[in-house]
């Protein structure tokens, strides 16, 4: 059930509708996009990286990897040898035909560029604000990125329908750009989604993001006996901790 200040999620759904009338396959979208054609634009690395730029993103990857096995080890009071990486030349040897990007579709990965931008503003912990002040609230991070996965594949609404079962793979779209933020500035994709934002009237809350603080000490009324659990006591208790840490 959505909260009070949210839409419903059937007219959340339809709020991509009117954000892209067209859909996310829409023609019109590589024009406005890509002036000069979808392989002369820098977008274009999105999808079909350089070798340089893969390589960098196969480094940062073994280099993380290589510090989760160094803390490992030090917690096992194990000896640490970090393995030298590849070199440039040997990870192009290495690389196969399986390895390289398919064949250019213009439309398609405009499209899916679109999906994971929209869940950059949409998802991620940020709001965008309808018209009437009611939260555009598209789900979970997961249930975003199913959202959206269904507005990629044109599937319409239909409520009686699970999230999970309508044919479109939330992982596709789960966490956004992560994956290609920085192949290329996106910033033109996010300028599109914020101008139709403006026109339709919506607005935009940032949130930074950041890590919440759990304390996992036990109230001792709960910890004796939790039918004693009293929610206006624990909510007397919320506010205080907020005003102390406000």
């Amino acid at each position: 059930m959505p909260h009070d200040n949210e839409l419903p999620p059937a007219e959340a759904y339809a709020f991509l509708g009117q954000l892209f009338p067209d859909g996310l396959h829409d023609a019109l979208l590589e024009k406005q996009l890509c002036p000069d054609g979808w392989e002369s634009s820098p977008l274009h690395q999105a999808f079909h990286p350089s070798a340089e730029q893969l390589y960098r993103e196969h480094c940062r990857i073994r280099e993380n990897f290589e510090r989760f096995k160094k803390m490992t080890s030090e917690k096992r009071g194990e000896p640490f040898s970090p393995e030298p990486p590849a070199s440039f030349e040997d990870f192009c040897k290495d690389r196969t035909t399986e390895d390289s990007p398919p064949e250019s579709d213009p439309q398609s990965e405009i499209a899916e560029l679109l999906g994971n931008c929209l869940w950059d503003v949409f998802s991620d912990n940020h709001d965008v604000i309808a018209s009437d002040d009611r939260v555009v609230s598209l789900g979970s991070f997961r249930g975003s990125g199913g959202t959206i996965a269904d507005f990629f594949g044109g599937t319409s609404w239909e409520p009686e329908t699970d999230l999970w079962d309508r044919g479109h793979d939330y992982l596709r779209f789960y966490m956004g750009s992560i994956g290609i933020r920085r192949r290329t500035p996106l910033t033109p994709v996010y300028e599109l989604i914020f101008q139709r934002l403006k026109k339709l009237g919506a607005d935009w809350r940032y949130s930074f993001p950041r890590i919440h603080l759990v304390s996992f000490r036990k109230d001792e009324a709960v910890e004796d006996n939790v039918t004693n659990y009293s929610p206006s006591d624990s909510f007397a208790k919320k506010e205080e901790a907020e005003k102390k840490r406000g």
